[in-house]
């Protein structure tokens, strides 16, 4: 297995830039083909952000009186 490196100034890059790439081609995004192109391209920057597999520091907590504290 080859582990490749990518800059975070790099994937910043990416997952800015995407999104206006994507809109300006919309009209292929119609296109089954090509917009299973544009999820895989997205799935592999999604990836590479979290280290190819989900947060694993995220917890859900219930909300509770103690939690609404902080508001008042």
């Amino acid at each position: 297995m080859n582990l490749f490196q990518i800059y975070e100034t790099d994937l910043e890059t990416l997952e800015r830039e995407l999104p206006d790439i994507m809109s300006a081609t919309l009209h292929s995004c119609n296109d089954p083909l090509m917009r299973k192109k544009w999820e895989a391209i997205k799935a592999v920057i999604t990836n590479v952000r979290w280290n190819y597999g989900p947060p694993l520091m995220v917890k859900t907590e219930a909300a509770t009186d103690e939690g609404e504290a902080w508001k008042s």
